[in-house]
């Protein structure tokens, strides 16, 4: 496999054998590393934060071409201290790639902060893309600092936020985030899902987004459920020739939101909408998405997919 290009890497501490994989070095990575230093560009790992030492290679090996790097992080024991493992591990491997990584995705939520790593990061110049997974944390310096820091080239972000037991996410715990402030003048897709800790401050994301239109195509606001006003108040916001995929969360559905989207976002070629039918939790939910098409005569198709 000497023209190996995509790798992925999973131990998780329920399966057998995991205990092995911390312990003791896994034989076929036994000098694998360096045969695929020149080929390796798409890097996946899902593997306990105690294995990390393990899993990511040696400091002494650089992979030439490595454009992304997708990290999901676990915890085997409840007292491993996270972040300063990250900080030895993650943080070096990164920043002896930042000149080629064009895509980051950091899902942590069961491995302490990692919006702290971040501002321990070089400057990656190629990076377009960052996706990050998380618990809601009252301090999240360096998820501002990475997005200020590449700010000018950032097209693709995608933040997922997790309940957490300390913190509500409240208004006056919003205004208090500055990564939320930080401009993107080039970001074309944007996907929100902040897991139903943030549906008592629903105005205050419509207009966070709307503060983007301008250069959005792609947007997806998942787990914050909309009233008909506020959808509507949103497609209008949004208003123009730029967007192609809109995915949303409907308190209720109302058929003249298609009519909205018609009129409102001409080029729409995809829409998605869920709908809460209990709770306001995902499994209890219908999804509609709707493709948008032009007929043989010219007319907008929408057609019922799922």
């Amino acid at each position: 496999m000497t023209s190996l290009q995509a790798l992925t890497i999973e131990a998780s501490p329920l399966v057998s054998g995991y205990f092995d994989f911390v312990k003791v070095k896994p034989r076929v990575l036994d000098g694998a590393w360096t045969t695929y230093a020149r080929t390796l560009r798409h890097l996946k790992l899902t593997v306990p934060i105690e294995a990390l030492d393990v899993a990511l290679p040696p400091r002494t090996v650089h992979f030439r071409h490595l454009e992304s790097l997708d990290l999901h992080i676990l915890r085997a024991y409840p007292e491993t201290k996270a972040e300063l493992l990250l900080l030895s591990t993650v943080v070096p491997f990164i920043s002896r790639h930042s000149l080629t990584l064009r895509s980051l995705c950091l899902h942590g939520q069961d491995a302490g902060n990692p919006t702290s790593i971040l501002q321990y990061l070089s400057f990656m110049t190629a990076c377009t893309s960052f996706s990050i997974t998380t618990k809601l944390w009252s301090e999240m310096t360096g998820l501002y600092r990475f997005l200020h820091l590449h700010r000018a080239q950032l097209r693709h972000v995608k933040v997922k936020l997790l309940a957490s037991r300390s913190f509500t996410f409240d208004k006056a715990l919003w205004r208090a985030q500055p990564w939320l402030r930080v401009p993107m003048h080039k970001l074309e897709r944007l996907d929100l899902d902040f897991g139903h800790v943030a549906n008592n401050c629903r105005q205050t994301i419509v207009a966070y987004v709307l503060q983007r239109r301008a250069t959005l195509s792609h947007l997806r606001l998942a787990s914050i459920y909309l009233s008909i006003p506020e959808a509507k108040s949103l497609m209008d916001g949004l208003g123009g020739d730029m967007m192609k995929e809109l995915e949303l969360c409907l308190l209720e559905f109302c058929p003249s939101l298609l009519e909205c989207s018609s009129k409102c976002l001409p080029n729409l070629e995809r829409l998605g909408l869920l709908q809460a039918t209990g709770g306001l939790g995902i499994d209890d939910a219908v999804r509609w998405t709707y493709d948008v098409g032009l007929s043989s005569s010219g007319r907008f198709l929408l057609t019922l997919c799922a």
